[in-house]
């Protein structure tokens, strides 16, 4: 039977080339000389029948082939494509998507996710932080709910603080009613003054309060490469109040805090929290200079104030303290200080007078005082030469012992 389509035969199912031009169905193989063209169709058709069973689409071949002429050996040749399968080889379709643009893909969808990760962390971050700050702390009244500021203090004192009950019972009293502050006071000695490394109260005051520490400087050193060393060189021709400030001033330039006098001392608890409420950007300082405070190293005001202590001799020997505080604020506010915008002058009430009736403790020879008696509207320091009742003094000082008028004078 002559057919005009392709044709297998044989016991294996292997292709019997025609003779004349045609194809025939039979149960013997025919047999005749086989020439290239016949061997390449046969390993074609091969190569696509095996893709197709890979691919699954035996049922539709990617290409088909078609007779043309007499069946020579270009009879044979290419036809159309018929269907395009979903999965296409190397052998169906030179349209596949390149490699590198499917690697571009997954790096881009890995940096996407990387920057979705990181975003979302920042978020959580900034949210846990707002709540952290508008949440209020919890079991402390409603008048301490605000985080102090202040958590350093100094003291300066001209030779060994030590050696004077007055700067000693100050030191003290701060440490003692205030633990969470660090109180630094620096000794500024000559060259021939040292420090006696057995001084009994200097190590009762270590032991007892470990937020106190000591700092024995060298004059000379403390002073170099300052405007204000010239005041250490003509000690003798200054008085000692403005050499305590000039000290305290180059204390808060380099540490910034809260500098105070030793001409008091502190009576009860959370003083500091009560009247240092404010921001980086404000200064506060009373008119007399006992207390001097900022909030962060080389603030404009310290600035001034050194360069009026910095001025010509004549001026800084009749000088006291309140002058150059005074001259300071004129400068840097520009006239009243009151109306200084981020200046806080301190008022003469937080300072316990001895004129004013019930300002004191009640004199009924208690051995400890209830300070919780002392509402937040009273004083919070004392000073020494207003009458203070020395029996007092052990209550908030028991390192030191006062005997006579002339200590604590």
């Amino acid at each position: 039977m002559i057919s005009s389509g392709w044709s297998i035969v044989g016991p294996k199912g292997a292709l019997v080339p025609p003779t004349g031009g045609s194809w025939q169905r039979g149960t013997k193989e025919e047999t005749r000389p086989l020439v290239d063209s016949d061997v390449e169709q046969s390993s074609r058709r091969v190569t696509l029948q095996a893709s197709a069973r890979i691919l699954g689409q035996n049922s539709n071949p990617c290409l088909v082939y078609r007779r043309k002429g007499d069946g020579g050996a270009g009879d044979v040749v290419q036809g159309e494509a018929v269907t395009k399968p979903m999965y296409r080889s190397s052998l169906c379709s030179s349209s596949q998507v390149p490699k590198h643009l499917t690697a571009t893909f997954k790096i881009a969808f890995l940096v996407v996710g990387l920057i979705f990760l990181v975003v979302s962390g920042i978020v959580l971050i900034e949210l846990e932080l707002a709540s952290s700050l508008i949440s209020p702390y919890k079991g402390l009244p409603v008048k301490w709910q605000v985080r102090p500021i202040v958590t350093r203090v100094s003291f300066v004192s001209l030779g060994l603080c030590e050696d004077s009950p007055r700067c000693g019972c100050a030191v003290e009293s701060m440490a003692r009613f205030n633990p969470d502050i660090v109180c630094n006071v620096y000794n500024i000695l000559d060259n021939n003054e040292t420090s006696p490394d057995d001084f009994t109260v200097n190590n009762e005051i270590l032991s007892r309060y470990p937020n106190v520490r000591l700092h024995n400087m060298d004059g000379y050193r403390y002073f170099n490469k300052s405007p204000l060393l010239s005041l250490w060189q003509h000690r003798r021709e200054v008085s000692q109040e403005v050499l305590l400030l000039a000290a305290r001033v180059l204390d808060l330039w380099d540490n910034s805090g809260a500098s105070f006098d030793t001409s008091f001392f502190t009576l009860r608890k959370g003083s500091l929290a009560d009247i240092m409420e404010q921001n980086d950007k404000k200064i506060m300082v009373d008119t007399k200079g006992r207390v001097l405070s900022v909030r962060r190293p080389c603030h404009a005001f310290l600035n001034d104030l050194m360069m009026i202590l910095n001025a010509n001799k004549d001026k800084v020997r009749k000088m006291r303290a309140r002058d150059a505080i005074a001259a300071a604020l004129d400068d840097f506010c520009l006239g009243d200080p009151t109306e200084c915008p981020g200046v806080t002058i301190l008022s003469e009430r937080l300072f316990c007078p001895s004129s004013t009736p019930g300002r004191l403790p009640p004199d009924n020879h208690r051995l400890f005082l209830d300070l919780e008696e002392l509402e937040a509207d009273r004083c919070v320091w004392a000073n020494y030469k207003r009458g203070f009742p020395e029996r007092y003094l052990r209550h908030f000082c028991p390192s030191y012992i006062f005997r006579t008028h002339m200590d604590i004078e």
